[in-house]
């Protein structure tokens, strides 16, 4: 056997080599992704059909969350069909809680959704959700806060969500801020925030106002809207406004 004979069937032996060796990575690959992609999760029992399960984390670090409507508002006996909540259940971590979202068209009644039957979209996160029905869909943002409480200069702060508009002229979830607000002896109402910046406000309707009441807040206005679709507190002092847009 030659030199030449001797280099061609090394290099040929080298290159299966390779050739099997990348087949078998791409193999592990292709099952490693498999065993990410979320309809290889069974669907559990408690987990309606119009659930979607949607990966909050990486490739590298899957966080798989089954998303589902189920169903509107209802406080203290009362139903808020522009509030409406999403239901998150965590698969890992084997736990479940249902969000709040709005949207203010829907608030309006500047336009309808039917909501029955309607799936989650997979938008990734809990701050806006996206749903569908047939050819409708709607984007909404959470609201209602959070159930966090905290004592900050003997002064008690609770989240409140507010919202801005993006750059399709939507409005969505924008960073959370912590508030306090209550009523003046002249029927005003003072909203403190936790920076100590103090905003004063008007009630528009005959609604009762507390911290329980609101929903969110608009930072393109400073609008403060309450459970009740018909109600809201309005600045006194328009100007105002820029502080909700600086504060982050």
């Amino acid at each position: 056997m030659n030199i030449k004979t001797t280099i061609i069937m090394v290099n040929s032996l080298l290159l299966a080599i390779l050739l099997s060796t990348g087949y078998e990575n791409g193999n592990k690959h292709n099952e490693y992704k498999k065993t990410l992609n979320p309809d290889t999760t069974n669907r559990p029992a408690n987990i309606s059909k119009q659930a979607t399960l949607i990966n909050f984390g990486g490739d590298d670090m899957p966080v798989l969350v089954w998303v589902e409507y189920v169903g509107p508002l209802i406080d203290n006996g009362k139903e808020y069909s522009h509030i409406q909540g999403i239901k998150f259940s965590y698969v890992k971590q084997r736990r479940s809680y249902t969000e709040y979202y709005e949207n203010q068209e829907l608030r309006s009644t500047a336009r309808k959704f039917n909501f029955k039957a309607s799936r989650v979209l997979e938008f990734p996160g809990e701050a806006n959700i996206h749903l569908v029905n047939g050819k409708d869909s709607i984007l909404m943002f959470h609201v209602l806060g959070n159930e966090s409480r905290r004592v900050h200069r003997g002064m008690e702060f609770k989240n409140m969500s507010t919202i801005s508009l993006n750059e399709f002229g939507e409005y969505v979830a924008d960073t959370d801020m912590e508030f306090n607000i209550k009523r003046d002896d002249k029927g005003m109402y003072i909203l403190t925030l936790n920076n100590g910046s103090r905003v004063m406000y008007k009630n528009v309707s005959m609604c009762k106002v507390s911290e329980e009441s609101v929903s969110f807040l608009d930072r393109e206005n400073g609008r403060i809207y309450l459970l009740d679709r018909r109600c809201y507190l309005e600045l006194v002092n328009k100007d105002d406004a820029k502080k909700f847009q600086e504060l982050r």
